[in-house]
């Protein structure tokens, strides 16, 4: 009877696991990573879905706290896109890190200026999101944040 249970698999296979436990009768706490798909997770869970963790890379697409949550808000709006997602979040955060990447390469674009322009990106903020890369490192950031599957499916921070 743990008092938790960590999901490192697939929605489709975590979904299960959790609905086949609460069936069971577990009471405790499912937590997952964030490359679960988190949207696509609380879709295949349904009414199983409400109390489950999920750790995110990016931050919170629904809200407008930081300069990069305005600006990503902005671009789907102005893109017609009326679904926000953790998924298009780190999308919006690559394109404009790979951007920034690209103007500090130059005008004489090859693969080793830009290799160098981005493996020397140290603090870049992106709108209150940090992203720092070096040649022995490529994670780009330490951002982790927890949410909550909350009731109809909606996400919680």
């Amino acid at each position: 009877k743990p008092d938790a249970v960590v999901l490192i698999s697939s929605y489709a296979s975590s979904a299960a696991l959790v609905k086949e436990m609460k069936k069971g009768g577990y009471t405790g706490q499912f937590v997952s990573v964030s490359f679960v798909g988190g949207k696509a997770l609380a879709d295949e869970l349904g009414s199983n879905g409400p109390g489950v963790m999920v750790s995110e890379v990016v931050p919170f697409p629904w809200s407008k706290a930081s300069p990069i949550q305005g600006e990503y808000a902005q671009a789907m709006q102005k893109a017609g896109v009326p679904d926000r997602s953790f998924g298009s979040m780190e999308g919006f955060l690559a394109a404009k890190t790979l951007v920034e990447g690209l103007r500090r390469a130059g005008r004489e674009l090859t693969r080793a200026k830009l290799v160098t322009a981005l493996e020397t990106m140290r603090n870049w903020d992106a709108g209150g999101f940090v992203v720092s890369f070096t040649p022995e490192n490529h994670n780009g950031s330490r951002f982790v944040e927890m949410t909550m599957i909350g009731a109809g499916g909606r996400f919680v921070h």
